[in-house]
């Protein structure tokens, strides 16, 4: 084994001995024929020889170190004592760091699950797909949703759509509540949507975090039947009647609900 590492102003050289051993040297008196630890000769193109002198007599020149990559070496991040970057070194290593691996999200041609993914790739989310628990309807955008005739609680509803991948539905304009509307007024009425206020009264927030309506003034789009939400006994959650308009009502209550799924 052969190893020279270099500093500004020092050589160590590992050789072997023998099996298993090694010898280094950090001697300035070895370098080059440096006696007091002094530049070394100077070659024809005004750089330093980096030769090493072995205590044998044996002189040895590194190949590798040539005069350009001597220079470029000495401008390395790593002399500094400071390692480069992760994404530098990512793509000094030829790896996209951002890159999808080959399992990714989609793939053409593969069949659709019940899981609110679009597998596939055709910006369908589970078309197809068989027997999700509940009458299936694709909507706007790709989007999947879920009517669901057996009637839970708030919770239960909650964990019925994310055990497929699913939440309950944000209605995020008239457009959508009139097709949630339209679909629901098919199968009976009063789904709960996923809008409630348990996390502080009258702030009214979506299951995707956002605020829709706080102390009575709407932040976001919002459908509330007149008079509504009037919290009656601690109501905390919302339903979509058969007209579609919203009613706040007890979280422990069951009722049918509307599952959705994220964009394709």
């Amino acid at each position: 084994m052969r190893c020279i590492a270099r500093s500004s102003r020092v050589l160590v050289l590992c050789v072997v001995l023998g099996a298993g051993t090694s010898a280094c040297s950090l001697e300035r008196a070895s370098i080059a024929g440096q006696p007091n630890g002094g530049p070394g000769p100077v070659d024809a193109s005004g750089d330093r020889d980096a030769s090493v002198a072995l205590d044998g007599g044996e002189r040895v020149v590194d190949a590798a170190l040539t005069d350009a990559a001597a220079r470029d070496d000495a401008a390395a991040p790593g002399d500094a004592g400071t390692d480069p970057p992760i994404d530098a070194a990512l793509a000094e290593a030829g790896t996209d760091a951002g890159a999808p691996d080959a399992g990714g999200p989609c793939s053409p041609g593969a069949p659709e699950r019940c899981d609110g993914r679009d597998e596939d790739c055709d910006d369908l989310v589970d078309e197809g797909s068989g027997d999700c628990g509940c009458d299936r309807v694709l909507g706007a955008q790709g989007r999947s949703y879920l009517f669901c005739t057996a009637t839970r609680t708030y919770d239960d509803a909650r964990a019925f759509c994310a055990a497929r991948g699913y939440d309950l539905v944000v209605i995020d304009d008239e457009d959508e509540n009139a097709f949630v509307r339209a679909e629901q007024r098919t199968r009976g009425s009063d789904f709960y949507i996923g809008l409630d206020d348990r996390g502080a009264e009258r702030t009214f927030v979506w299951v995707d975090g956002r605020t829709a309506w706080r102390n009575g003034t709407s932040e976001l789009f919002t459908a509330w039947a007149g008079g509504q939400p009037d919290d009656f006994f601690g109501e905390d959650c919302v339903q979509m009647r058969e007209n579609g308009r919203w009613n706040d009502v007890d979280c422990g209550d069951g009722f049918r609900h509307v599952c959705e799924s994220a964009l394709p």
